[in-house]
């Protein structure tokens, strides 16, 4: 699940932080990971997190986490850990 994009690793941290703050019941079993887009001053990242058993699990954390206030769109959980 894509939960969040900013311009830094640090910037996915304290959002990671915060989802767990805040959605520890949504979150708690998911491990964190980070994608890059873009290059040089156009580069953003992206907070990926799971890995989650199938699609419905994804939709279901999702529906969650967004009827919370926070973003959340379904994707491949990949990435470099942080």
């Amino acid at each position: 699940m894509l939960l969040a994009t900013g311009p830094s690793l640090d910037s996915l941290r304290l959002s990671w932080t915060i989802l767990n703050d805040r959605h520890a019941d949504a979150v708690r079993a998911l491990h964190a990971r980070y994608v890059v887009s873009g290059k040089d001053s156009q580069r953003t990242y992206g907070l990926v997190a799971g890995p989650l058993e199938t699609v419905a699990d994804a939709k279901a954390v999702c529906k969650a986490i967004t009827e919370r206030g926070m973003p959340c769109e379904i994707s491949q959980f990949r990435g470099n850990a942080f």
